[in-house]
C-alpha cells in the first residue's frame, strides 16, 4: 500500500572506539600503531596500526582475533599476547610479517591496550627502544586518565540536566492535563486535539530523560521491551502527525509505503516511536526544503525468525561510510548541515532499544543520494512471552 501524506499529515495519493571525540582523534595522530583489546579480539585500532598491517581502513581490523594477528617466535608457544615488551611479527595480506616492538598495557575501563612499533635495524640499541616505549606509554596512561575524568564529568552533567528538564516536563503535563479535564473551560475538538498532542510530547519527552539517565548507569546493554503484537504502520503515521509543523515548516512532503504483508509487529511502541522519531527527525532535518521523505516497511527474515524492516529515506547530503557505524555511538555527530546540533545521542539510544527488541539498525545509501536508515523489529515476541 502506498500513500503520501502532505504537510500537516493529510492524506494524498562492532570498532568501539574511545567515547571522548578529543580522545580519539589524539589517540589516531600518534605514530605508534594502537589496539584495544577486549575479550581477545580487537575492538579498535587507530591509522598508524592499521598502515603497519597493510589494511586502508582501521575498521577493518575491527573484530578479528587479536593474537591471530602477530608471529611470536618462542620455543613451544603458541601465538598469544606478551605480557611485556617483544620483538615479534605483525601479520600483512600479501606480504611478510612486518617485525613490531610489541607491549600490552592495562586499559583504565577493562581490557588493555596493545601498542606496536616498527622494529627497525636502524633504530639503535635495545635500551632506545624500550626508552621510546615507555615514552608511549605514559602517553597512552595520561589519555585514559583524561578519557576516564572526561567521561565521569559528561556523565554527572547528564544526570543533573535530566534532572533539571523533568521538573518543567512534570509542570507542562500537568496543566495540559487539567486543561483535558474541562475544568477551565469546555474545549472544542481541535484544542482538544493539540492538547492531547502535546500530553503524548511529554510523555515521550519523559520517556527520553529516563534514556539519558540510564544511559549511564546500563552503558550499552540493550534494556529488553515489554512488547505486544501492534500495527507498525499506525505508529508511523502517528509520528509523522507529531511532526507534522517541522514538516510543514520545510515543506516536506513524507511518502508512506506500508506493505499490508508487513505491519503487524511486536514491540513496545513508546520506544518504538522514539526511534521512529528520531529517524524521520533526522531526516526532516537534512533533506532539502520542499522535497520528499519515503517511509516503507517490508518483511525480512533472518535464519528462522520473521522481521520487519523500515525504512526512513531522505534526498539530504548523505553520511559518508567511514562514518556509518560510528554514528551510533554516544556523543558521536558527524552529519553536516544547518542546525545539525545536538549531544549525539539519539542514534545511539534508537540502538540500544532496537537491539532490546531483538532487532537491528543502520544506515545506507538511499537512491536519492542521501540516506536511508532502516531497522528491524520481530514479527513475534521472545520465546516465553505471553501471546497479545
Amino acid at each position: 500500500m502506498s500513500e503520501v501524506l502532505e504537510p500537516g499529515g493529510r492524506r494524498g495519493g562492532r570498532a568501539r572506539a574511545p567515547e571522548a571525540p578529543g580522545s580519539l582523534a589524539l589517540l589516531d595522530a600518534i605514530d605508534e600503531g594502537l589496539l584495544r583489546v577486549e575479550d581477545g579480539h580487537v575492538a579498535w585500532a587507530n591509522a598508524a596500526a592499521a598502515r603497519m598491517a597493510g589494511l586502508d581502513r582501521a575498521e577493518a581490523l575491527v573484530g578479528r582475533p587479536a593474537p591471530a594477528l602477530l608471529e611470536v617466535e618462542a620455543e613451544g608457544r603458541a601465538p598469544g599476547p606478551p605480557p611485556d615488551a617483544v620483538v615479534c611479527g605483525l601479520r600483512r595480506p600479501r606480504a611478510e610479517a612486518l617485525p613490531v616492538a610489541l607491549r600490552v598495557l592495562e586499559a583504565p575501563a577493562g581490557g588493555s591496550f596493545w601498542l606496536l612499533r616498527e622494529a627497525r635495524g636502524d633504530d639503535g640499541d635495545a635500551g632506545a627502544l624500550a626508552e621510546a616505549l615507555e615514552k608511549s606509554r605514559a602517553e597512552v596512561a595520561a589519555l585514559g586518565e583524561r578519557l576516564a575524568r572526561e567521561i565521569r564529568e559528561r556523565d554527572e552533567l547528564l544526570m543533573v540536566v535530566s534532572h533539571e528538564l523533568r521538573t518543567p516536563v512534570t509542570v507542562i503535563a500537568g496543566f495540559g492535563k487539567l486543561l483535558l479535564s474541562e475544568q477551565a473551560g469546555p474545549l472544542n475538538p481541535e484544542q482538544r486535539r493539540f492538547l492531547e498532542e502535546s500530553a503524548r510530547s511529554c510523555r515521550r519527552l519523559d520517556a527520553f530523560i529516563g534514556s539519558l539517565i540510564a544511559g549511564p548507569r546500563n552503558g550499552s546493554e540493550p534494556a529488553r521491551p515489554c512488547g505486544r503484537e501492534a500495527s507498525l504502520g499506525d505508529a508511523i503515521r502517528g509520528v509523522v502527525t507529531f511532526l507534522a509543523p517541522l514538516l510543514d515548516e520545510r515543506e516536506l512532503r513524507v511518502d508512506l509505503e506500508i506493505d499490508e504483508g508487513a505491519d503487524r509487529a511486536w514491540f513496545d511502541r513508546e520506544p518504538i516511536e522514539q526511534v521512529l522519531t528520531n529517524v524521520l527527525g533526522n531526516a526532516q532535518k537534512y533533506a532539502p526544503e520542499g522535497s520528499r521523505i519515503r517511509v516503507a516497511t517490508r518483511p525480512v527474515r533472518d535464519g528462522d525468525r520473521a522481521f520487519v524492516r523500515v525504512e526512513v529515506s531522505d534526498s539530504g547530503p548523505g553520511i559518508p561510510e567511514e562514518h556509518r557505524e560510528r554514528i551510533f555511538e554516544p556523543w558521536v555527530r558527524v552529519r553536516p548541515g544547518e542546525g545539525a546540533g545536538g549531544l549525539g545521542l539519539g542514534l545511539a539510544i534508537c540502538r540500544r532499544i532496537v537491539e532490546g527488541h531483538g532487532g537491528m539498525i543502520g544506515v545506507e545509501p538511499s537512491r536519492d543520494g542521501g540516506s536511508r536508515f532502516a531497522f528491524t523489529v520481530p514479527v513475534e515476541g521472545p520465546a516465553g512471552d505471553p501471546p497479545a
